[in-house]
């Protein structure tokens, strides 16, 4: 299994890749929007994601593992 990728580097290449930009910031929260308005919300942390979060962070944007680990 590859090394899970840290929440901030998921954001960074969902932002650079996929063209979502952050809609909003609250907290420890970072709300992500792409042009086809799919949103999904992030964990603004420099620590590894869990996989339930990882799971869920897939789903709402529509990629795959291998999506995101292309880029790492």
């Amino acid at each position: 299994m590859p090394k899970r990728p840290r929440y901030l580097e998921i954001a960074k290449i969902l932002i650079k890749y996929y063209g979502y930009l952050i809609k909003s910031r609250k907290g420890s929260h970072v709300w992500l929007v792409d042009n086809k308005g799919h949103r999904t919300t992030i964990l603004a942390a420099n620590e590894q994601v869990n996989m339930h979060n990882y799971k869920s962070i897939l789903k709402q944007t529509g990629l795959s593992e291998d999506d995101i680990e292309k880029y790492l």
